[in-house]
């Protein structure tokens, strides 16, 4: 008796839905906005880049709020798309310079006067 499991596997093929899958994920075309991306024509080249470009066949690996990460199906590279984060980290210990500075950080404040004035 043969058996034909996917234990290990990162692919799968159903053949009775005509559908192949990388890491439980569906095969689609790679989105516009990715494709279309200066930093993707500069990898990829011109032809492969912008609106009349054939189609280049991926699989989202991840999708987070600030990444989308594709596995492009046929090349051996990933493509990972970077969303800016706007979030503002904390400033702790902030003080006006050069009003509040202590008595031994004195020599910053000369050595940046030294550094601009010639």
């Amino acid at each position: 008796r043969q058996m034909t499991t996917t234990n290990g596997a990162n692919a799968e093929v159903n053949v009775q839905f005509g559908e192949f899958s990388l890491r439980k994920q569906t095969l689609g075309p790679l989105p516009p906005h990715v494709r279309e991306s200066p930093d993707f024509a500069m990898v990829f080249g011109e032809d492969a880049s912008g609106p009349t470009a054939e189609p280049m066949q991926a699989v989202r690996v991840s999708s987070t709020a600030q990444r989308d990460w594709y596995h492009l199906v046929g090349n051996r590279a990933d493509v990972h798309i970077w969303t800016a984060d706007t979030r503002s980290p904390p400033l702790a210990g902030c003080r006006a310079y050069p009003r509040e500075l202590r008595a031994s950080e004195r020599w910053v404040q000369e050595a940046i006067q030294r550094a601009l004035i010639p």
